[in-house]
């Protein structure tokens, strides 16, 4: 069977990518959200190279963006180079399953980062 590293992209528009401050609107914000192919550690360890590698590529498209449509434009246009970024990385780590990446909204618990925070 193969196995899948799950990618998701959640709108809430715009975030630290692209200049969140630390008291965001919820509708402002782009948080990007990344599943491990499991639990385990090595799984866990690539999740975060796949991370730092998507963000990396959307810093400097979503830099300009001053709208959650704009956000979503450049994020929409560029699901493919997104996955295509993940299984890159994937497969320069040795795994041998590819990423699937869509761009939704979701539901998260509340979350803390730095002085951003996410209700």
């Amino acid at each position: 069977m193969k196995k899948l590293i799950f990618l998701i992209l959640i709108t809430l528009l715009l975030s630290s990518l692209s200049g969140c401050t630390s008291n965001p609107i919820e509708n402002d914000c782009v948080r990007i959200h990344i599943r491990a192919n499991s639990n385990e550690e090595i799984d866990q360890q690539v999740k975060l190279l796949v991370r730092d590698e998507i963000v990396n590529f959307l810093t400097p498209l979503l830099a300009e963006c001053k709208s959650s449509l704009s956000a979503k434009e450049v994020i929409g246009e560029n699901i493919e180079n997104i996955e295509n970024i993940a299984d890159e990385t994937l497969k320069n780590e040795g795994f041998p399953y590819n990423s699937a990446v869509r761009l939704t909204r979701e539901e998260f618990p509340f979350r803390k980062y730095g002085d951003i925070s996410f209700e």
